[in-house]
């Protein structure tokens, strides 16, 4: 079914509660055609899951100008058999293992931005703890010099909003980078894809930056957004809020609430 419906208002106070309007799209429009950026929306979590996983019939492939090389060659942009393989060499070096080796560093970088942020009677919670906080564990994954985050942000966003000149420019940086890094070699993400294998094939160079491109929108836009909707949840709950004061074990749970009912593409007008 589908309907001349509105795809996504604008109005903040509608980002900030978009339920109300969710329900009407899976009653009224479960299958959405949203003519300003010309693509198909699904509403209903049965049309959801068939989407995700008949990839023969809905293609993970977007076509690109012949121009847009980038984001060609990810996770995000590939079909089986490629996809797998591309997978099954990530995998090999992002491991839960490395991820949880990052927890004492990112405790410690939370402590800095908190004490930070304690030095002042008022703060703005998203840009002094929300939006720094991934970055810098990105970076530092990815081994980036302290002096480009601020250009990350900026192409990170700039990629959400599909701006070509953005996608350009972080692509252009990583293929520097991914050029220095080849002749001199560090303890970090991008040094150890470049030698990694899968059956005897390495990752080409456009699938290196393309990763490496994936990584930092996707760590940074959406932990950004977790982070953001979780304070905003406690805040427009105060009797959860107060229990979760109450019984720090409820942490756990209490995120993966917010991932579920505070869904990350939303609430992002902050």
């Amino acid at each position: 079914m589908t309907a001349v419906l509105q795809f996504l208002p604008t109005d903040s106070q509608f980002l900030l509660s978009p339920f109300s309007w969710l329900a009407k799209m899976r009653r009224e429009a479960a299958v959405f055609y949203d003519t300003e950026h010309q693509c198909w929306m699904v509403f209903r979590y049965d049309n959801v899951a068939r989407v995700l996983s008949e990839w023969k019939t809905f293609s993970s492939k977007v076509p690109q100008p012949p121009e847009q090389k980038d984001f060609t060659q990810s996770l995000v942009s590939t079909d089986p058999p490629k996809h797998k393989s591309l997978r099954s060499i990530v995998q090999k070096v992002f491991t839960e293992n490395r991820v949880e080796a990052l927890a004492p560093r990112i405790t410690e970088l939370t402590h800095e931005l908190l004490e930070q942020m304690k030095q002042h009677k008022q703060v703005d919670f998203v840009h002094a703890f929300a939006i720094p906080l991934p970055i810098i564990v990105i970076a530092e994954i990815l081994g980036i010099p302290f002096q480009d985050r601020e250009d990350f942000k900026r192409w990170s966003d700039g990629i959400i909003a599909r701006d070509q000149t953005a996608i350009k420019d972080m692509a252009d940086y990583f293929r520097q980078l991914l050029i220095d890094r080849r002749d001199h070699q560090g303890n970090d993400l991008i040094s150890d894809l470049i030698t990694a294998y899968e059956g005897g094939e390495k990752l080409t160079a456009q699938e290196l930056v393309d990763f490496c491109m994936v990584l930092l929108v996707a760590g940074n836009e959406t932990t950004t957004n977790l982070i953001t909707n979780s304070i905003w949840c406690l805040h427009e709950h105060p009797d959860e809020n107060q229990q979760l004061r109450n019984d720090l074990s409820l942490l756990p749970t209490a995120i993966e609430e917010v991932l579920r009912y505070g869904s990350i593409p939303f609430l992002q007008k902050y």
